[in-house]
């Protein structure tokens, strides 16, 4: 490696790759305000923070006739909340079901129950937040999802 990017990495205490991207994340969030595109495009909701930002892709470029092309086309380019662009590469939104009378469902045993019922917020909409606390572990138990691999037990002498 560089001598000069390990000096920089030592002195930014992280590697210097990563402390670039971060800088550039910064940037642009700080121009996206300044310029009044802080705005989703998934939600229409303004971005408030940068750990809510993220550039997405009005066409997904992966799997696509053209990735590289719709990959670099500005035109293509938007800023997303991160947990709006995230649940839209997952297909999140297909399957989300409505909220009914404060209830949420469950995607283990296929029922609505009340929010309280449910472990961890579903506001945050993550995947295995879909899931009450017994079908979730369920769900951990049947694809392994969640559990640490017999690799690193090993090491920790478990």
């Amino acid at each position: 490696m560089d001598v000069g990017i390990l000096k920089k990495s030592r002195q930014l205490k992280e590697s210097y790759s990563g402390a670039r991207v971060r800088l550039n994340r910064m940037l642009i969030f700080e121009f996206s305000k300044r310029l009044q595109l802080n705005m989703c495009y998934r939600c229409n909701k303004k971005i408030d923070n940068i750990e809510e930002f993220s550039i997405d892709h009005k066409t997904p470029w992966l799997d696509s006739n053209d990735p590289i092309g719709l990959f670099f086309d500005l035109n293509n380019v938007t800023f997303s909340h991160l947990r709006c662009n995230s649940s839209c590469s997952r297909g999140a939104d297909v399957r989300r079901k409505p909220i009914i009378n404060g209830t949420y469902w469950c995607y283990g045993c296929k029922t609505y129950h009340p929010k309280d019922w449910f472990s961890i917020t579903k506001e945050e909409r993550h995947r295995h937040r879909d899931y009450l606390k017994g079908c979730c572990n369920k769900y951990r138990k049947d694809t392994g999802w969640g559990h640490r691999s017999s690799r690193s037990r090993s090491r920790r002498g478990t």
